[in-house]
């Protein structure tokens, strides 16, 4: 049996992906996973209480147990940042599933998560002020008394707004008309039949949403509310629909990995985005394809001229799957 490595989609940060085997190939009861270095022959092991560089030592390490989730492509194992955070790409190596050994080279697309930043590393130096010396108080002068003298009456003028006011209208107006491009630019269309960025959150939430019946209804809800939606929550009912092979959700599920296309109220508005996977997108648009879209059809022929001069083995083997 053949194994692919992933990185998970509900992660866009990095340190988590899966891997996955054809259907079937994993017993139901939980599963060990070990990680050999193909070239110096050592084994991956925790992070916690080592240095770095001394992960990899001659001895065979375990991780798990993993719980394994069937779906519909095959067998899938969830793995996390003591593994994903320790393996660099291209990588070749061995990885044991059990007792079954599989050879694989890690692709580029498993990202590492960023470290977190740690307190108390940052300190304050109070500078010495130096204070200066009292002044003696000086006593005011008293101009000597003069005899009133009738003051002459200055002439009226026309008052002038001063300088600073005209400024600032001028900056509010120049603000005025940022805001209203700010607005349209937000609003524009995505695809859905809302006109405004954010919608009733009481009409947004997971549970209304998923209460509509079909992926019609649900997808137009998530569009409609803009901001006030979830990205889980679109994620939820894309997932759905795209594994009742709906082709509308699957020929989604591609753009959001094709930056080549935007649907810009789901990515810029609701904030379900994926980074350009184009070997994912080749499959969720080939899947579209199957299930009757022609939008589908015409982007798989797309992103297969693109797979098609890439190295990377990942687009390869998309390429081999789902181009020819």
């Amino acid at each position: 049996m053949s194994l692919k490595v992933h990185p998970d989609p509900q992660h866009p940060a990095g340190g988590h992906g899966f891997l996955e085997v054809p259907g079937g190939s994993l017993p139901n009861g939980p599963v060990s996973v070990a990680v050999q270095d193909a070239y110096s022959g050592r084994w991956l092991h925790p992070a916690e209480g080592t240095e770095d560089g001394e992960n990899w030592r001659p001895q065979r390490h375990a991780f798990g147990p993993f719980q394994v989730h069937r779906q519909e492509h095959g067998d899938r194992i969830l793995i996390g940042p003591e593994i994903v955070n320790r393996i660099g790409e291209y990588t070749p190596l061995r990885i044991e599933l059990n007792d079954h050994a599989h050879d694989v080279t890690w692709p580029d697309t498993m990202l590492p998560a960023a470290p977190r930043a740690e307190p108390g590393r940052l300190s304050a130096t109070a500078r010495p002020v130096a204070i200066a010396a009292p002044v003696a108080p000086v006593a005011p002068v008293v101009p000597p008394v003069r005899p009133d003298i009738p003051k002459p009456q200055p002439e009226m003028e026309t008052a002038e707004p001063p300088a600073s006011r005209r400024w600032l209208l001028i900056l509010l107006l120049v603000l005025a008309v940022a805001a209203v491009a700010a607005f349209f630019w937000f609003n524009r269309d995505g695809g859905g039949s809302g006109t405004t960025a954010t919608g009733d959150p009481d009409l947004c939430s997971a549970e209304r949403v998923l209460s509509l019946d079909g992926y019609t209804p649900r997808i137009a809800a998530v569009r409609d509310c803009g901001r006030s939606a979830l990205p889980e929550t679109a994620l939820r009912v894309v997932e759905d629909a795209a594994a009742a092979n709906n082709s509308e959700a699957l020929l989604l599920f591609g753009t959001l990995y094709d930056d080549k296309h935007l649907d810009a109220r789901i990515e810029n508005l609701v904030g379900l985005t994926f980074s350009d996977n184009p070997a994912r997108a080749a499959e969720y648009y080939a899947r579209a394809a199957r299930a009757g879209s022609q939008e589908a059809a015409d982007r798989l022929a797309t992103v297969c001229n693109d797979l098609a001069g890439s190295k990377l083995t990942l687009d390869a083997s998309a390429f081999d799957d789902f181009c020819n």
